[in-house]
């Protein structure tokens, strides 16, 4: 939102911004379309329209459990751990203190953790001799 009186600095040469008023008239509930209650959307979601949405929200998923769960969907698609933490950084940069430091333990605990699982994977599958 710009507001009147203001430069708007968005391109190489600022701007001020003006207002202008093409009505004098105020347009009230009466001037705008009636919904059938039935047709009105509620704040609840059903589960069958967006599960992904509802789901998160009704198990209370952390961010960090979301940044795990990122870190690990990566990994496993053979993305460097490099970009990893360049991705989740760019992501945390207003939210974190350090938002490198974070996105680094977590990828690389996610990292950790998928070389152990695959570790004992490998243990339990080779042959005893």
């Amino acid at each position: 939102m710009r507001l009147p009186g203001f430069y708007n600095h968005k391109y190489s040469k600022p701007c001020l911004v003006l207002s202008q008023a093409y009505s004098q008239e105020t347009y009230g509930p009466d001037r705008f379309p009636r919904v059938p209650e039935e047709g009105r959307r509620t704040g609840v979601t059903d589960e069958s329209s967006h599960p992904r949405i509802t789901k998160a929200r009704s198990t209370n998923v952390s961010q960090s459990e979301k940044d795990w769960a990122y870190a690990n969907r990566a990994l496993a698609r053979g993305e460097p751990e490099d970009a990893i933490i360049a991705a989740l950084a760019n992501h945390r940069r207003y939210n974190k203190h350090d938002p490198r430091y974070y996105a680094g333990l977590t990828a690389r605990k996610a990292a950790e953790a998928r070389n152990s699982e695959r570790g004992a994977a490998q243990r339990t599958v080779q042959p005893e001799r």
